[in-house]
């Protein structure tokens, strides 16, 4: 790795752009991929219905809450993995925020305070109760190994090697699926609790190589360094902390929608449609999520910044554009009914929830885009700010819908999703207008 040739010290090109973002939208595409086809699994076994809302619904958005700092240190160590010294000083920091997750998650899953949180805060319904602790009790290590992971890929990001980073999730969905086959086709386990072992088995796998690969990179830094400036580990914390609330506050929304599904009538139905409408959404959006680190690695000067802008609103529309075409051509409800197992009229809400949401890869890969110049230029509260933003419009829309029949009840909660993408990306617009207006770094 060459210290002339790294973006840091270059205009950034659209060819360089695209070779840093492709391999880490086709691995976000990749991330969800996986769900979908979890599902078609979990969908033949016994219960789908409470299968589904114990892993996805509520196991998952509770995960999510606790293990959320982990999933904000791919962009510590994209904007710190500078020298040798960072790399470790981050590489510590990342293991202590996995450890403090786990510990969490653990207290929670294997003492009472899980059967209150179920039943009195988030009214999950008494069927689901079991299956939710069990899933949460076997993903308690999940927070330390997401930690490693996010840590390691941000080093391998700022090395110019976001290649690697696409093979770690290759190597992740292969080991997942042989999970989920070898689990489906011998009965070893339910499927709620089958899921939370093919994402906890292929995590591990995942971990295991980009640690590896990042310790490469780390070697290369030892003869050219990027900088020379060494970080505190206080700077890092001071980074690590407003960032990790971020996502908490992300988490919140995602449970707020969970608690709002499990106010309606006809609950169980509602907790597995959501899933599936969801895991279907975010294969759409995927390709523009990490644009944020593509942000941080070219965004140096104004130039690079607005061919930045330009390529991420093509993605975002692009993408958009590709959702609505399956959906208009009837090629979503061929999926999801054949595919997915679903119903006629199942199928019916997952195509109109769809269009609703249709809005949502240009509205989260412009954010994703100032969130990363926000980053890159350390500025991190007005991301907290935004993420405060969306759960105040959620939450509204939700108090709205709690007295609808199910299906309007699904809708309110796709629209609060749009109307909370919509608000987030106009804070963080404006948030960014002092970043975008500077010549250079």
């Amino acid at each position: 790795m060459s210290h002339r040739a790294h973006p840091e010290h270059s205009e950034a090109t659209f060819s360089a752009i695209f070779r840093t973002w492709w391999p880490l939208g086709a691995k976000q595409l990749l991330v969800f991929v996986a769900d979908p086809l979890y599902i078609a699994f979990i969908m033949r076994m016994s219960h789908p219905d409470l299968e589904l809302g114990a892993l996805y619904t509520y196991g998952w958005p509770f995960l999510l809450l606790l293990a959320a700092p982990s999933f904000t240190l791919n962009a510590l160590g994209n904007v710190f993995g500078k020298n040798v010294a960072n790399v470790r000083r981050t590489r510590f920091v990342a293991l202590g925020v996995g450890v403090v997750g786990s510990v969490l998650l653990s207290f929670i899953a294997f003492t009472p305070l899980a059967s209150f949180l179920m039943s009195s805060i988030l009214e999950v319904p008494e069927a689901e109760r079991p299956m939710v602790r069990t899933v949460l009790q076997a993903l308690t290590i999940y927070p330390v190994l997401k930690s490693i992971c996010m840590i390691s890929q941000g080093h391998l990001i700022r090395g110019g090697r976001s290649y690697e980073v696409l093979l770690s999730r290759v190597i992740r969905l292969v080991v997942g699926l042989v999970i989920i086959v070898a689990g489906y086709e011998f009965r070893l386990l339910q499927g709620g609790l089958l899921g939370a072992v093919a994402i906890l088995g292929s995590l591990a796998a995942q971990t295991i190589y980009v640690w590896g690969r990042s310790t490469q990179v780390r070697n290369g830094l030892k003869a050219h360094p990027i900088d020379d400036e060494v970080a505190s580990i206080s700077r890092l914390l001071r980074f690590v902390v407003p960032m990790s609330i971020a996502p908490i506050i992300g988490s919140l929304t995602l449970l707020s929608m969970a608690a709002a599904l499990g106010r309606l009538p006809g609950v169980v139905a509602s907790l597995a449609v959501w899933p599936v409408i969801t895991n279907f959404n975010q294969i759409g959006v995927s390709l523009g999520k990490s644009f944020d680190q593509v942000t941080i690695v070219h965004g140096a000067d104004a130039a690079s910044r607005d061919r930045l802008r330009r390529f991420g609103f093509l993605v975002g529309l692009g993408t958009m554009v590709a959702t609505a075409g399956l959906n208009a051509s009837g090629l979503l409800d061929f999926l999801v009914q054949h595919f997915e197992a679903l119903d006629a009229k199942t199928t019916r809400i997952t195509g109109r929830v769809m269009w609703i949401l249709t809005p949502m890869p240009l509205l989260l890969t412009l954010c994703a885009y100032y969130r990363g110049l926000l980053v890159r230029a350390l500025l991190i509260l007005p991301i907290l700010g935004s993420k405060i933003v969306e759960l105040v419009i959620v939450a509204a829309v939700l108090f709205w819908s709690l007295d609808q029949d199910p299906e309007t009840g699904i809708y309110a909660v796709a629209t609060a999703t749009v109307f909370s993408a919509t608000t987030g990306l106009a804070y963080l617009w404006f948030a960014s207008r002092g970043v975008r207006t500077r010549r250079s770094d």
